[in-house]
């Protein structure tokens, strides 16, 4: 499922109200709230378009530097047995609620698969 709409580099969030019966959203990755709405899957999409259009045209009339949407990823290197220690948690629970791991062990070696 996607819930994220994508135009001129901005990504905007989609929400339903069923209350209100309406999608709603706003454009993400940005300080500016630029928020939009419609009633149907087509009027969310124009309605996002022209949110995006109005931003640039506000940010150029104003001289005020365009953010975009953040994008990418973001990659960072971590040294083994902290890649374990959240597998301890998934794999037992009970017996690792809070700490993980213990030093030296695995969920391979504390199920006695060693």
């Amino acid at each position: 499922m996607k819930d994220v709409l994508v135009y001129e580099d901005f990504m905007g969030s989609v929400h339903f109200s069923a209350d209100d019966e309406v999608f709603f959203g706003k454009i993400e990755g940005i300080e500016d709230l630029v928020s939009f709405e419609g009633k149907s899957v087509k009027e969310i999409k124009n309605s996002f378009e022209e949110a995006v259009e109005d931003y640039i045209q506000i940010c150029q009339e104003n001289g005020k530097e365009l953010e975009k949407s953040y994008k990418g990823s973001f990659n960072v290197r971590m040294p083994g047995e902290l890649k374990i220690a959240p597998n301890c948690s998934a794999v037992f629970p009970h017996r690792y609620a809070r700490s993980g791991c213990a030093p030296g062990e695995t969920p391979s070696s504390v199920a006695g698969l060693r």
